[in-house]
């Protein structure tokens, strides 16, 4: 009884102490943003339109000026990708004082922030990611090769942009062409060769694809990583551990083919905000379970499936940058699984010689539940 309640007491302090508060002084709350895709020169430019209010302490306010929150906010809360590869682009701020014949309720401070680099040799997409960390959505225009996409993209707290291809074209409007992840026609002419994408030729090899899988893993599949570890701790056998990560696994599959094959829809990308918020319910339920019911459960495969498409739904926007060929896919999705596997393995086999030990749940199942619990609802609270 007394452990149970150090248990409960441990997950209360954690819940508490991890959900965020807003201390700040100037805010950003509001951004409109123009990128312009120079495929010719190689250039590109983000020019974001923040609104920026500031607190009611002057104190505050003086500690951290509009340009400083403007400059957080695209440090922390924009990433710019080339595939599946964040970009460190350089960061210029400019303030744009209120129109001072507005009425004092209509005034707002605005500044300008311009993030702007070079497209690497080898990128084949363009795209934007708003952090899951902040509360505000961004309204985007395209404007590539000088000419302005039809229409507007909001996007929600972790979410992308629609990749944008980086292919030169030649005539009409770049935003006509055929998305970047169609393959190119075949060329009829006699001696002749196919014009080669950006990223040549090795850029499009599957290892190339396999690695990213990989390097995609430890840098985007937390998701996957602590499932995997609520697995590890959930079982003494082998068997049962397979079972719960085959199930898992089998999930992810579905859901990458459903994403990569989708025909252009929408309809997966639709999904993503939901899955967002459900794919850290259900490792704040496993983490839970495992803490309290470490043995195998009648609802606990059923469960696990369904959670591993929300969590496949929440990976849907790096799975859809891939290009078409066959090989590609299954590259990317081998790397992945691969890493996944290579975890599972290691850690079954390094708590293999202690896990029947009478400490071994007290000093690292117990720990590491809670903060993997505490984890799972601090995203929660991101989410809300």
């Amino acid at each position: 009884m007394l452990s149970m309640r150090l248990r409960l007491l441990s997950f209360t302090a954690i819940c508490l102490g991890l959900l965020p508060g807003d201390a700040r002084a100037h805010k950003v709350t509001a951004v409109s943003a123009v990128a312009r895709i120079d495929t010719q020169g190689r250039t590109y430019q983000l020019e974001m339109a923040m609104g920026v209010e500031p607190s009611e302490t002057v104190v505050q306010n003086e500690q951290l000026p509009p340009e400083t929150a403007a400059r957080n906010f695209a440090e922390q809360s924009i990433q710019v990708y080339f595939d599946d590869q964040i970009a460190k682009p350089g960061i210029e701020v400019t303030t744009v004082q209120p129109d001072k014949e507005a009425p004092p309720e209509m005034q707002r401070l605005s500044v300008i922030t311009t993030l702007s680099g070079s497209l690497p040799p080898e990128a084949e997409h363009f795209m934007i990611r708003v952090a899951e960390t902040t509360e505000i959505s961004v309204v985007l225009l395209v404007i590539k090769d000088g000419k302005e996409a039809r229409r507007l993209e909001v996007m929600l707290p972790g979410e992308f942009s629609r990749p944008q291809s980086l292919r030169p074209v030649i005539e009409g409007s770049p935003f006509d062409a055929a998305p970047a992840s169609a393959p190119a026609p075949p060329v009829k002419a006699a001696g002749t060769e196919p014009p080669r994408s950006a990223g040549g030729t090795e850029s499009g090899t599957p290892d190339r694809f396999l690695i990213r899988g990989l390097g995609f893993l430890q840098t985007s599949g937390w998701l996957v990583l602590c499932f995997g570890l609520c697995f590890l701790l959930a079982n003494d056998s082998g068997r049962t551990l397979l079972g719960q990560a085959g199930i898992f696994l089998l999930g992810l599959l579905a859901t990458f083919f459903w994403t990569t094959h989708s025909g252009g829809s929408d309809y997966p990308a639709s999904l993503s905000p939901l899955a967002r918020r459900l794919a850290p319910a259900g490792l704040l339920w496993l983490s839970v379970e495992v803490l309290f019911h470490p043995g195998m459960t009648r609802w606990r495969l059923p469960l696990i499936f369904g959670f591993s498409l929300m969590v496949g739904l929440v990976l849907g926007d790096s799975f859809r940058l891939l290009p078409s060929p066959p090989p590609h896919h299954l590259a990317f999705l081998g790397g992945i699984l691969l890493g996944f596997l290579v975890f599972l393995a290691a850690g079954f086999f390094l708590a293999r010689p202690w896990r029947h030990r009478p400490w071994f749940h007290s000093r690292f199942v117990t720990p590491l539940c809670l903060a993997l619990a505490g984890f799972a609802i601090y995203h929660l609270a991101l989410g809300a």
